[in-house]
């Protein structure tokens, strides 16, 4: 399972949700769950949010299973994800 957390330099939005994804993963100590950060102002960044059919408001935190199909979403400014939401999800509830 993996936190997919894609933003952008400078936007601090995106630098906090990537913050509280982390603290979130690493507080429930699974060893089956990872972060990874992608920057959407390169092409490797870009590509992964196309896959995930998210659009491109930023932030972009994607909850994703061992295949790479996503579980929960939180898109945009307004869609807050929390470390409660994001536990939720992670745990299947």
């Amino acid at each position: 399972m993996k936190v997919a957390v894609f933003g952008k330099n400078g936007c601090d939005l995106c630098k906090n949700r990537l913050e509280v994804a982390e603290k979130t993963v690493g507080h429930i100590k699974r060893e089956d769950v990872d972060v990874e950060y992608f920057d959407v102002e390169t092409p490797e960044g870009l590509t992964e949010l196309s896959f995930l059919g998210a659009g491109t408001d930023i932030p972009v935190v994607a909850l994703l299973d061992d295949d790479d199909e996503v579980v929960e979403s939180w898109v945009g400014p307004t869609d807050v994800m929390t470390t409660k939401s994001l536990i939720t999800a992670i745990n299947g509830g």
